[in-house]
């Protein structure tokens, strides 16, 4: 018998691990790494200490790609 079709959605995201993003809530950072339906996000630009780090869902609606952010600050 026919197996009937059903609608599997959108893919699944796929953050891979250096990549730019940014959350709405937390902003700027950069993928730790991704794997397991997870992936966890190191919140800091360039000229900042060590930042805290976060594990998301990978479909999270908050996280977003984004362009990467200079690493040096723009002069006055």
């Amino acid at each position: 018998a026919p197996v009937p079709w059903s609608d599997p959605g959108p893919p699944a995201r796929h953050w891979a691990a250096g990549s730019d993003v940014r959350h709405a809530v937390h902003g700027p950072g950069w993928v730790q790494g991704s794997g397991v339906g997870r992936v966890t996000v190191r919140f800091e630009t360039p000229g900042s200490a060590p930042g805290r780090v976060r594990t998301f869902r990978v479909d999270d609606p908050d996280l977003e790609p984004s362009d990467p952010l200079p690493l040096v600050g723009e002069e006055s």
